[in-house]
């Protein structure tokens, strides 16, 4: 029997942050009030702590810099096309730069500057883009292990078990201001010990609770938080130890329930890391690997974990730093995880193949069939057979005006046009070091 009332995944262990992430592949780091400059005809990523201001993204390059130019006009929007104004997040200062007052992980995303000028006669524009992304330093937790023998094993006294257990842990670090919660308990029958199961406890001790930002905020940089930290932890598991493996003073108290007795040696500690819910570590983030990121459309993180999660099959997400995917509406299904998009949700094509065979075929054909298809679509998409299936799919919505109305295009093209409100470049899909032109009607700027 398992009782698992708070459930976390992949919890690593700890590592040290980097106090100052590396914003793009050419070293730069977040200082306050610093300038990060374009590249053009490159992306560069730019890592911004939450709840901190001073960010400035200026719509030029360091070789441009403060140059000025005859009738300059500046615009910035999103990669959803959106334009850019004054808000309580961000301005646009006089000179063009895009500079963030509150950051949060829903300012996530593409940045996209154009400045237009004229120079002898003739009008040019540059462009720069930016991916802007919202990080925090992991949560530093203790994961603590133990483990007990009882002539019990049922969900009902594993649940007073561990209250019992928290009750008596939090009693001895409450006045260090350190909050321990269960993360999950278990037991195991029978055990190594005749006639008794294995009670095996794991809870979570934060050094500052679940709030620890309140002592700790992200924007503070005069505060050591990290050997603070270190020292709470510390002091709170040598009380710990002391109780349960010298003094074995842990005991239940609590109905007619027998007593628990502690195995000796099974108490283990190790210091994990956390992530807010709506951000996870990414180890493939250029140069933030450590940091807790806001997880990107089409991901999710609801719980203090380290990873983010893919929306299942039926499910979407087109924002950064989401906690949970909206549901498809009307039955609506989508045909991979991690969808973007409310436009991923489709009509279950397999309903529509059932009714076609069972009018054609008769029912148990048709049953064998469609299990057959829907087996073939969703476990294997990318075999030869679920890229056929795929391919009729589109052709049949196609063909029932569902997807486009316009006929002249061939089945499967309409998933590579833009979606509506999207430019045509698309800098996500491109390699985070890849370097091309930028394809416009204006004139090539001349060399400066």
């Amino acid at each position: 029997f398992v009782h698992v009332p708070i459930p976390t995944r992949n919890i690593l262990p700890l590592q040290r942050a980097n106090a100052q992430p590396v914003l793009s592949r050419h070293p730069q780091r977040e200082n306050k009030n610093q300038l990060i400059y374009g590249k053009e005809n490159e992306m560069v990523y730019v890592f911004i702590r939450i709840n901190s201001a001073g960010t400035v993204l200026p719509c030029s390059s360091e070789q441009l810099g403060t140059k000025t130019w005859m009738d300059q006009v500046y615009k910035w929007t999103k990669d959803t096309g959106q334009e850019i104004q004054d808000s309580k997040y961000c301005s646009i200062l006089e000179n063009g730069s895009l500079a963030f007052k509150d950051f949060g992980p829903q300012q996530s995303g593409i940045y996209k500057c154009s400045v237009s000028y004229s120079r002898e006669g003739k009008r040019y524009t540059r462009h720069f883009h930016f991916f802007v992304r919202a990080y925090h330093r992991p949560d530093r937790s203790v994961e603590i292990q133990s483990a007990f023998y009882s002539p019990l094993c049922s969900s009902a006294t594993n649940s007073i078990y561990i209250h019992s257990f928290l009750e008596h842990l939090n009693g001895l670090v409450r006045n260090l201001s350190c909050e321990v919660f269960e993360k999950y308990t278990k037991c195991i029958w029978p055990s190594q010990e005749r006639n008794h199961s294995e009670v095996r406890m794991t809870v979570l001790m934060f050094p500052y609770g679940v709030m620890w930002e309140i002592h700790c905020p992200p924007e503070s940089m005069s505060k050591n938080c990290e050997q603070d930290i270190e020292d709470r932890s510390k002091e709170a598991y040598e009380r710990i130890h002391h109780s349960i493996e010298v003094l074995n003073e842990f005991q239940i108290r609590e109905g007619n329930l027998p007593p628990l007795h502690y195995k000796a040696g099974s108490l283990l500690a190790y210091k994990v890391d956390h992530c807010k819910p709506g951000f996870g570590k990414s180890n493939t983030t250029d140069g933030c690997s450590n940091c807790c990121i806001a997880c990107s459309p089409g991901l999710y993180s609801s719980l203090n974990t380290v990873t983010c999660a893919t929306c299942p099959l039926g499910s979407y997400n087109e924002h950064y730093g989401k906690t949970e995917c909206e549901t498809c509406t009307r039955s609506l299904v989508t045909y991979h995880k991690g969808a973007t998009s409310s436009e991923d949700c489709v009509p279950d094509i397999s309903r529509l193949v059932l009714l076609l065979c069972v009018f054609t075929f008769g029912v148990t054909p048709s049953i064998l069939f469609v299990s057959v298809y829907i087996v073939m679509r969703l476990f294997f998409p990318r075999t030869k057979l679920g890229k056929a299936l795929l391919h009729k799919e589109l052709e049949f919505l196609h063909k029932l005006t569902l997807c486009d109305g316009d006929t002249s295009k061939k089945p499967g093209e309409e998933s590579k046009r833009p979606r509506k409100g999207e430019n045509s470049f698309q800098p996500l899909q491109a390699a985070p070091n890849a370097v091309g032109p930028l394809a416009g009607p204006e004139a090539p700027p001349p060399e400066i």
